[in-house]
């Protein structure tokens, strides 16, 4: 009988697989080196805020002006929050006149995909409309305003003027930020108060959102799910219920 040696040799790499581990080895770190160098602590001092709001009930609007910095690390997250901006506010429900209807209906089919895309010629047409719609000014004491009709249609507008720009700066984006997050209370006053906590926290997921390298579809997907179930459960929730009826008896 002969016995076999259970302790067998591992072959030899040839220098090809060697250098490939390598090289694989080197793309990985380098993945992770771009992921941590994207992250920044601009999204715990936003929460910061939005908790603050919650506890004291209100906080100034210039707080948000740390959010310049999280423009200035990458050039592609003003544009994309941007639309974001847009298509939150787009989506507002509230009463308005016709011609302003109509105005919301195109925005909403231009900004309703998961991730929107945004073709740049439709983008165009309706900012040159939004701009239209409020192009009235007014003089005052201080100088020539522009009166503005809706609030959420000006968001609109800003968004997409800020997506169409080539070059943008942060100063803009905070504009737009403050904007969209600042709510009017007669006790406060315009600033940061009441919902401005749940608004500066959308923003704050989406900021996690663009900070992660690999960000996919599905997860837009599986946020789009999560919203028709919170619809889904509210209406089964405000529906009325049945009264209910005579008592049946069943023969088992």
């Amino acid at each position: 009988m002969t016995r076999i040696n259970s302790k067998l040799k591992r072959p030899k790499a040839d220098s090809a697989t060697l250098e490939e581990e390598r090289k694989l080895k080197l793309l990985a770190d380098l993945a992770k080196r771009r992921r941590l160098s994207m992250q920044s602590d601009v999204p715990e001092k936003l929460l910061r805020i939005a908790n603050e709001i919650r506890e004291l009930g209100s906080a100034h609007t210039t707080r948000l002006t740390v959010i310049k910095r999280w423009f200035r690390d990458h050039t592609r997250r003003l544009p994309a929050l941007a639309i974001l901006v847009a298509s939150r506010a787009a989506n507002r429900e509230a009463k308005v006149t016709r011609e302003a209807a109509d105005l919301f209906q195109s925005a909403r089919a231009l900004l309703g995909g998961h991730p929107p895309v945004v073709p740049r010629r439709a983008a165009q047409r309706l900012h040159e409309d939004l701009r239209e719609f409020q192009n009235e000014h007014k003089r005052t004491a201080w100088g020539m305003v522009r009166v503005l009709k809706n609030h959420d249609l000006f968001l609109v507008e800003e968004g997409l003027g800020i997506y169409l720009r080539r070059i943008a700066s942060s100063a803009d984006g905070y504009r737009l930020v403050a904007a969209f997050c600042a709510h009017y209370d007669s006790r406060c006053g315009n600033g940061l108060n009441g919902p401005s906590s749940a608004r500066i926290r959308e923003i704050v997921e989406f900021m996690r959102f663009i900070e992660d390298p690999r960000p996919t579809l599905s997860a837009w997907t599986e946020s789009r799910k999560m919203d028709r179930r919170r619809l889904r459960t509210s209406w089964a929730s405000s529906k009325p219920r049945r009264p209910p009826g005579p008592a049946t008896w069943t023969r088992r």
